[in-house]
């Protein structure tokens, strides 16, 4: 089934609500989601991953206190981190070390330990990429089942092929954030600029995402609409 990008960006924020992710996390994964779909990029199957960890309780929060260091690492040692819940964080503190030029070298490097689906801090990557115009580029590395790495600059997403799938799959990882100067970056094998068409979305998996929005709505009544929750006493719209 086909989507618009505002579709896209409306529904995943209000699926993310709907888990009880906060409000403003809530709309930067739906600013994500569109951005990957601008560029071709998977997302709706990564954040339908995450959206159902965060939910379940199956993921959790970060440690503020090791974050503010330069690493994530879960509240619940059982437990992975939540990407939903730690991937504005970790690029935000990135970019904010970057842009403090009397901050040491390693603050320019952020760890996560344990992500619970690596492709969704590479999308929030991406679009960050994009603050960093010019001559840097945000640099990533993914160590779980194997070891990969990728460069999201301006925007874009440059990638080993055969690394690709690999983000897909519901596999825990830790990661490395780093900022580099455009160019500095080493990629082993044939590197493409991913192509998918992401709009194109899965009919079930699209359900999935509206159940969780559904999340958001109130039983309609009396109440409930002379409170704001409707139209009004009488729905003349």
């Amino acid at each position: 089934m086909r989507l618009s990008y505002g579709e896209l960006h409306t529904q995943i924020k209000k699926a993310c609500v709907g888990v009880n992710l906060p409000i403003g996390l809530a709309e930067e994964i739906g600013l994500y989601s569109r951005f990957a779909a601008e560029r071709n990029i998977k997302c709706v199957e990564p954040l339908l991953k995450a959206i159902k960890h965060y939910h379940r309780g199956y993921s959790s929060r970060y440690q503020v206190k090791q974050a503010v260091l330069g690493e994530f690492l879960s509240v619940e040692k059982t437990k992975p981190l939540s990407s939903l819940y730690t991937v504005t964080a970790a690029c935000d503190l990135l970019v904010f070390n970057f842009q403090q030029s009397s901050l040491p070298e390693f603050s320019l490097k952020i760890a996560l330990r344990n992500l619970d689906v690596p492709m969704l801090l590479i999308i929030a990557a991406l679009k960050y990429s994009n603050i960093l115009k010019g001559n840097f580029n945000i640099h990533w590395e993914a160590k779980g089942a194997e070891q990969i790495n990728g460069v999201c600059e301006s925007g874009q997403l440059i990638i080993p092929i055969r690394s690709y799938e690999w983000l897909l799959s519901d596999i825990n990882s830790s990661m490395i954030l780093r900022i580099n100067e455009k160019g500095d970056h080493q990629i082993d094998g044939e590197v493409y600029k991913i192509n998918d068409n992401e709009l194109d979305v899965n009919k079930s998996l699209w359900d999935e995402i509206n159940l969780f929005s559904s999340l958001t709505l109130v039983e309609a009544s009396q109440e409930s609409r002379l409170k704001g929750a409707g139209a009004g006493v009488i729905d003349r719209d």
